[in-house]
């Protein structure tokens, strides 16, 4: 003959939802509520209930068969509302399981969404900025050519005012000369010259810059070389 309370029986037999098997905060309410009721059935009164401490014990052993049985061995149906409240209580916990794991899978989601959506935003402002370094290169680069044109046209404009230059001086000093003894070699010195400087304008071993300070030398050296040609005139 059982000892086990009627309520306490019929508890166990929630020992049998598959779902609870994970669940170990329920299946330890329904342990502690079974141990409550086998208490609360046979309290311990040595006088007017001397025998419910034997009964007592027994319905615990029967309880932790149950337990380790997961009810097997029970038989009937939850009819108790006692047992009824408690299957509800857990039934409405697995069901806050059940919404704490959907609202933990949908922030994951969200926060996998807003950090695939960051690092999407991270790489298209990764390209866009390495775009816009390699623009910023280029412009450099087609700045510093068109400088560097500029610069050679300049030379170049400076070589050819040079250049005018010598020849103005050159034929004022020629039309100097003329009338005097001194004329043939004033004549030579100014061949000599524009030789040069014809030579120097075709050098190809010589750049835009030497070429501008060799013809300035020659346009310096012009008055010395002219003075030289008048003294040995004279």
């Amino acid at each position: 003959m059982s000892d086990l309370p009627r309520e306490v029986s019929e508890a166990g037999l929630l020992f049998r939802n598959p779902i609870l098997h994970g669940d170990q905060e329920s299946l330890q309410r329904i342990i502690d509520w079974g141990r409550e009721q086998i208490d609360r059935e046979y309290p311990i009164d040595h006088f007017r209930a001397p025998l419910n401490s034997y009964r007592r014990m027994r319905a615990h052993q029967e309880w932790d068969t149950v337990i380790r049985t997961a009810g097997a061995s029970l038989r009937g149906e939850i009819a108790s509302m006692a047992v009824r409240e408690l299957q509800f209580e857990i039934e409405r916990r697995r069901q806050e399981i059940l919404a704490q794991d959907a609202e933990r899978r949908r922030r994951e989601s969200l926060r996998f969404d807003t950090d695939l959506q960051k690092e999407v935003f991270e790489d298209r402002s990764s390209i866009d900025l390495n775009n816009q370094i390699t623009l910023l290169e280029r412009q450099h680069t087609l700045a510093e050519q068109a400088a560097d044109n500029a610069s050679h046209r300049l030379l170049i404009e400076r070589s050819h005012e040079t250049e005018q230059q010598l020849t103005t001086m050159l034929t004022e000093a020629a039309v100097k000369a003329m009338g005097t003894s001194s004329a043939a070699q004033v004549l030579d010195a100014i061949k000599t010259v524009n030789a040069e400087v014809l030579r120097v304008r075709n050098d190809p071993t010589m750049s835009d810059d030497d070429k501008h300070l060799q013809i300035k030398n020659l346009l310096d050296t012009l008055p010395i070389v002219l003075q030289a040609a008048r003294s040995r005139d004279g």
